[in-house]
Parts: structure tokens; sequence; C-alpha cells
């Protein structure tokens, strides 16, 4: 490996002070408290905003542990760890641009990543690559320092560079490939919407984020497109767990992951028809070989030298990257051999047609970790734990763990790297299962009601929710959603025609384009409720309370906060599987994730976060007001319902049926037993919804 020599180097503003480190973060204090004085020494300059560029020759290599490495660190030791191995050979094969790094705290995801990030910068194409975190400072902490794992230690020769671009400070490394060439890292913060426009326009070679699931999604969309027309794009992700319905998780991850058997296409493929692509590719690069061996004598024969050593250094600057740029192109020609080429019987319409037969023959599935996750083409992904952490010893990994308690949500994230809500998460049981996929237009209707919930914006959005209740079994799945700024400018009318818009937008995408048999709306919304009736919708009132009997004490209520009313029955709902969501529905997803309610010392009590909660509360309305529990009698909780989504058995069907009745007369005024307002509206089923069941 190509080691350049580090210079000394530090060039100031002309109002250039020290740095005071009491104005810096916490974390930077605490590192420069517990470092040397030549590490001390590094971050003051780092972290100074008068300094402009700085490098030192004096900068201790990475301190890993041994037996980390197969071999000294400047002689390219790698590593020995398996795992660890597994992500240092795949961020270096060029066969998946993104690579995802997760797991629990202390689990060294960015040891490994970075070393490996490095090694690729030190060979790959492209000049120009890009580091994210969630600020300047963080990102500059965590990939150029990284207590000494980060790139100013792992490319030892390189030259820091603090830069103002059109007003936004970032920072830049700058230093010389193998192969002599100039290369340049950008470092940006990325948790605003807007700072992914800071680095648009930019043709990007690679791009590691740290802390991923902390940063704002459309930066990191807008990275991700940075690269896409450089031969070998490189997306690096490290991050620690968050719930499964993370944004991240849903909008970014989800589209690169794909179902079992797709998977196990892609490998039948791989295993068929590995051995005749790898004497194609055998024969291409004999083909590369033999034009370089051609150019390299021409060459030195116009130089008038006998060998490479006798050549200036430019001439083998020049030679080098002449001989690289045919690597590339060969390269090239083997990575576009489609796999229609040795597999024909893929239509245009399938996912593989025109991928790179080399990814696919090069392609593992992964899948050894708590969350799932299994590779697909183009994406791997890693998960790491405490247990990975080789400069620990068993007695600290153990104090580690024991600091946490077993079966906590925080235990599960920072020990164990499972994707769990936090503990003030008020829908913490929501998880994959209460999430489904497949063509809305296949769902079966045949034993379902259609129903609309709203939830009228008045400081927030407006939310609605379209979906199907099954009264056979009690449950409720959400098919559609959406949010509305009513108070934006151009909404008149407080927004009313505009929701009468979304919501008839909402019931006519559907093929069917059924009428929903109730639209539920929040009773204080009277202004809402009257405009819908006179355009002819079915509105009926949301409850907006827990279930009593009639005549049971009122009282009982008020001591409970208005905004957790409901809510323990939506979350034995979820709990049972009798809510589910559909994957494109993202923003309920995300809310129902984002659902807190930490509790308040002052009071005593959970207090619910009345910030992005316009969808569970439609979500709320529909089981507040349709379901009832003695619908889930003689049921489990394991989730087994099978997949038509009715009872199992005819006793339990038509206990269904009668508690349907039972909500249908409710609704329509023709019984207060559960002391709800009666309302003139018969409904579609009939009075007493005989209609349905026909």
């Amino acid at each position: 490996m190509r080691q350049e020599k580090a210079i000394d180097l530090l060039r100031t503003s002309e109002d250039y002070q020290p740095i005071d480190i009491e104005k810096l973060s916490q974390d930077i204090k605490l590192m420069y408290d517990h470092a040397s004085g030549k590490y001390k020494n590094i971050i003051e300059n780092i972290f100074n905003d008068k300094v402009l560029e700085y490098s030192t020759a004096d900068r201790p290599l990475p301190p890993y542990v041994d037996g980390f490495l197969d071999k000294p660190f400047l002689q390219g030791g790698v590593p020995t760890q398996p795992k660890s191995l597994a992500v240092f050979n795949t961020i270096l094969s060029g066969n998946f641009s993104t690579v995802e790094v997760e797991g629990g705290v202390r689990g060294s995801k960015d040891v490994v990543a970075l070393l490996a990030w490095s090694r690729y910068l030190q060979v790959c194409p492209d000049q120009m690559h890009l580091a994210l975190g969630t600020s300047l400072e963080h990102v500059l902490k965590t990939v150029l320092m990284s207590d000494k794992f980060g790139l100013f230690f792992t490319i030892p020769h390189g030259i820091f560079v603090r830069e103002s671009i059109s007003g936004a400070q970032r920072g830049a490394y700058k230093f010389i490939d193998n192969y002599g060439r100039e290369k340049q890292i950008l470092f940006y913060g990325n948790d605003k919407e807007n700072d992914g426009d800071k680095y648009q326009g930019f043709t990007l070679g690679s791009v590691y984020v740290n802390e991923t699931l902390n940063q704002h999604l459309r930066g990191l969309i807008q990275a991700e497109n940075r690269m896409a027309s450089v031969k070998q794009p490189l997306m690096v992700m490290t991050q620690n767990p968050k719930g499964k319905a993370h944004p991240f998780y849903q909008e970014f991850e989800a589209g690169k992951l794909k179902s079992l058997r797709e998977v196990e296409q892609l490998e039948f493929i791989r295993d068929t028809y590995k051995e005749s692509f790898e004497e194609l590719e055998a024969k291409i690069k004999q083909d590369r070989d033999n034009v370089k061996k051609e150019m390299k004598k021409k060459f030195f024969s116009e130089k008038g030298v006998p060998s490479y050593k006798y050549l200036t250094t430019r001439e083998q600057i020049y030679l080098n990257e002449k001989l690289l740029e045919v690597n590339f192109n060969f390269d090239k020609i083997i990575r576009n051999i489609p796999v229609q080429k040795f597999y024909p019987h893929l239509s245009e319409h399938e996912y593989l047609y025109n991928k790179s037969m080399k990814k696919v023959v090069n392609y593992f599935r992964g899948g050894d970790n708590p969350n799932g996750i299994y590779n697909f083409y183009d994406f791997a992904y890693f998960h790491f734990t405490v247990d990975d952490n080789m400069s620990m010893s068993e007695m600290q990994r153990s104090d580690f763990k024991n600091k946490r308690a077993k079966g906590t949500s925080v235990y599960d994230q920072e020990v164990l790297g499972i994707r769990r809500s936090t503990d003030s998460a008020v829908f913490g049981m929501f998880d994959e299962d209460n999430i489904f996929d497949g063509d809305i237009e296949d769902y079966d209707t045949t034993h379902t009601s259609r129903v609309i919930s709203v939830d009228k914006g008045l400081n927030h959005n407006n939310g609605i929710i379209d979906g199907e209740v099954n009264f056979n079994d009690g449950s409720f799945d959400q098919l559609q959603e959406s949010l509305l700024d009513v108070k934006a400018e151009d909404v008149k009318d407080e927004g009313l025609e505009t929701i009468y818009l979304d919501i008839m937008r909402l019931i006519r995408s559907r093929s069917n384009r059924k009428m929903p048999d109730y639209i539920l709306v929040d009773p204080s919304a009277i202004e809402l409720k009257t405009y819908l009736r006179q355009r002819g919708l079915p509105v009926r009132d949301s409850v907006n309370a827990v279930w009593s009997i009639k005549g049971e004490k009122e009282e009982s209520h008020k001591l409970q906060d208005k905004d957790l009313i409901g809510i323990p029955f939506l979350q034995t709902a979820i709990a049972k599987q009798k809510y589910r969501v559909h994957r494109s529905c993202h923003y309920t997803i995300e809310q129902i994730g984002s659902y807190e309610a930490p509790f308040d010392p002052k009071s005593g009590k959970a207090k619910v976060k009345k910030v992005n909660d316009e969808l569970p509360d439609c979500v709320r309305y529909v089981f507040n007001t349709l379901i009832r529990m003695a619908m889930w009698e003689g049921e489990s909780s394991n989730g087994e319902d099978d997949e038509s989504r009715v009872s199992r058995n005819e006793a339990t069907q038509n206990s269904g049926r009668d508690l349907a009745r039972e909500v249908v007369k409710i609704l329509n005024g023709e019984d207060d037993t559960y002391g709800y307002e009666p309302s003139e509206f018969t409904g579609f089923w009939g009075s007493d919804g005989s209609d349905y069941w026909k």
C-alpha cells in the first residue's frame, strides 16, 4: 500500500485566535479532556474555525487492538474477524452501491467501516467524495477524527481545509491516492431539510454517512442522486437502530429490499450461471492485460527507458492514469453484461432485467441479524453489537450490558441492536407484523366495510385515512392516507372544500371507487361535519372516549388525560394485530412510531406529545367508534389469523355479525346502551345492517 508523507502546515485567518475549548460541544470537550498532548493539538486545530488549512507529520497511527488486523496498518493489514472482514471486502468490491452497517452502541461499526472506506478512496476512480453528519462539527468528530480511527489517521498524509461556500461552512480533506491522483472529501452537516442543497450539483464517487437515522432524509436522497453517473457508486451508512417505523427504514431502505421469492430467484441465477460468467470474465480480463502490456511496452519505447522505475515521477503518474483507465474501461465492460444474457427467461418487467450479472454472481444473502434484513442486488446489510468490539474485555462488555435492563427497548436497541421504539413510545408494540404489502387494488373487500376517518386540522395538518373494517374479527386494515396543510395561503374557507376534494380523491383512487360506509369526523369539527353532509357524504361523529356502558360513572373518565383516552384500546389492537397498515402509508407509520408519552415528573403522569399525531388519532377514531373488544373473544394475541381475514369458526363469525349489527344500531341511534348521541343517518347497510350480510 502506497503511503505519501505527511507535511506540517498551518494556515489561519487574519483574526486567528487559539480555540476556546469551553465553547465547543460537550462531546468535543470530553474527547479533548481524554486526549494526549499530540492529539490535543490536532483537536485544537481541526475544530478551530479560524484555521483554514492544517496538516501535521506528527499524528498517531490508528490504535487498532492487537489481533484486529492480520498485519500492521501501514503494511496494508486487513481485519481478521470474519464479520469485519466481510464489511471490508464488500465496501472494496464495487458489487454493492449501498452498504448499511447497523447495530448496538459500542459495536465498532465505524472502526471497521472507516478503515474500509479509506482503502476504497485510495483506489477508486472518482476524485470527489462526501461525508455527512448531523452537523459539521459532528461529522468532523465522527468521520475525520473518530477517536484516532478516522480519515485524518487512516489517510495520514492528507490536508484538512475549512471553507465557506455561498455562506455555508464545510470542511474538506485533500490527499494523494495510491496512484498519485489528487482527491478530496467534503464534510457537511445534514439535519435540516435544505442541507442537501449545499452539495446539489456535485458529482460524487462515494458518500459516508454517520448516524444515518439522525439525518434528514432529503439530504440522503440528494447525496445518493449525486452518484448516479459515476462508475462505481458507493454509500456507506453507519447507525444505531430506532423503531421499525422510522422514515429512513420506510422510505429509503425499503425500496432496496425485496421479497424472499426474489432473493431466491437471484440466488438461483447466481448458482446456475456463475461458472459460465466467470469463464467469460476471465477471457475479458486476459484481453485487458494484453492491452496494458502493449501500452507499457509502447510507452517505455517512446520515453527511451527499459522499465517503469526509470520514468520520472510525472511520467509514472501519467502512465498510472492510462493503465487505470484501461482497468476501469474493461471493468465497465464486465459489469455491463446483463443478467438476461445468461438467463433469457427474464421479462422486461422483472427487477433483475438489465441488471449487472457481475453483481448477481457476487451476491450473498446475509440475514444473520435480529432485524431480519436480507441483502439484495446492490444492497448489503451488516449487524454489529458490543460483542463485536475487540477492544473491550469480557468484563467490560458484561458491565456495559448490565447497565441496561433486559427486556426494555433501551437494552434491545443499545445492546442487541434491535429496531425498537424508545421507552416513551406509546405504540412500542407496533412492528413489521402490523405492516403489509401488495397492490391495494387486489385487496379482498368481500367481508369488509370501507371507512374513512378524518382529524380536522386546526393548528396542525388535516389527517385522513381510508381502510377496511372487518366485523367478523374486529380488525381494521388501513390502505390509504393523506396529510393536508389547511392553513396554507392558497386554502380558503378554513380548508373545508380542500378537505372534501381530498376525501373524494381517496374514494376515487381505489379501483372499485366504492363510497365509504362511514366517514368518521371528530365531534368538535362541527363546520366540517355540516359541510360534508351538505355534499352528500355519510358523515358520522367519531367516538373520542373510552368504551363505557350506559350508567357507568363518567367521573372516572375525568381522571384520565384527555389525550390518552382510547389509547390503551388501540395499543391492544396493535398488539393483537387487529390493526394493520399498508406500507405505502409512510406518514402513518412514521407518526405511530414517533407517538410519544414521556413521563412528566411534575405531574407524575405520562404526557402525550401533541406533535405529528393526526393520523394515529384517525386510527383511534376507527377503533373507538366501530370495534368492540367482544369481537376478539376467544382469540389469542399472536396474530395468527388466516390470510383471508375471516374468523376461524362459525361461532366466531356469528358473534362478529351480531356485534356488527349492534354497532350499526348504535351509530344509527337505534340503541343507546352505550350512551352515544343518536343521529338521523340510516347508512348504506340498512337500518339493522342486514343488507351487508346478504
